[in-house]
């Protein structure tokens, strides 16, 4: 964005193929090496929302590890962008490199539980979650249920959702190309369970379409367009 000297881990991940079409394989091979590297426990296994030219979190939003911007939705796009950029390019670095792989390995097993995203505890999550006292300028903010940023008190949306049943499916692939089939049969179980979930909590007969959000424990009629 203007002025930030930043690149957003969001945009960096929906954009990835573009940038590929548009010889800038180089530069997206070190965008994403910065993220995954940057995923820790200190931040509750989130990375970087924004990162700036000198790998150092973009000041417009992050005071400390306890305070900073972040929706929930990225690791997840992370996990699905490597796996698009390893069929495009055919670089084993985004699938087989040990910090990518770590990366994928955090996001759905340690990130999965410190955020409440279990398939039995994710529509009961709190709206607010991994508070402390330093958590004041991003209070509502860190850790975004969603990609959309306008709704209030939100403890779940069909966006994140699906992100998450799309990381599982996607990290089955990746293990089935490693050869690694009872891991992957483990990790396509445990997509199945997100998609359960959508398929019969989600889904509105009346106006055959997903619900788009789960605000104040009252899923809301809200159309995607």
């Amino acid at each position: 964005m203007p002025k930030r000297e930043a690149f957003c881990i969001r945009d960096v991940s929906h954009q990835c193929i573009g940038t590929e079409i548009l010889w800038q394989g180089k530069q997206n091979l070190n965008m994403f090496h910065k993220f995954v590297e940057n995923i820790s426990e200190a931040k509750d296994y989130c990375s970087w929302w924004e990162i700036n030219r000198y790998n150092k979190p973009a000041p417009v939003d992050y005071a400390s590890n306890q305070d900073f911007w972040y929706n929930l939705n990225a690791n997840f796009d992370i996990i699905d962008a490597c796996y698009k950029l390893y069929l495009w390019t055919g670089n084993r670095t985004y699938i087989y490199d040990e910090v990518f792989d770590k990366f994928f390995q955090l996001t759905l097993n340690q990130y999965i539980e410190r955020w409440q995203l279990q398939p039995g505890k994710i529509m009961e999550r709190p709206a607010f979650m991994n508070l402390s006292p330093a958590t004041v300028k991003y209070k509502y903010a860190r850790g975004i249920p969603s990609y959309d940023e306008s709704q209030e008190d939100l403890t779940v949306s069909g966006d994140l959702l699906g992100m998450i049943y799309n990381g599982f499916k996607t990290y089955a692939q990746i293990l089935k190309l490693k050869n690694q089939n009872e891991l992957s049969k483990l990790y396509e179980g445990k997509a199945l369970a997100y998609r359960r979930l959508i398929d019969s909590l989600w889904w509105d007969e009346g106006t055959q379409s997903y619900f788009a959000f789960y605000p104040n424990l009252c899923i809301r009629n809200s159309k995607w367009g």
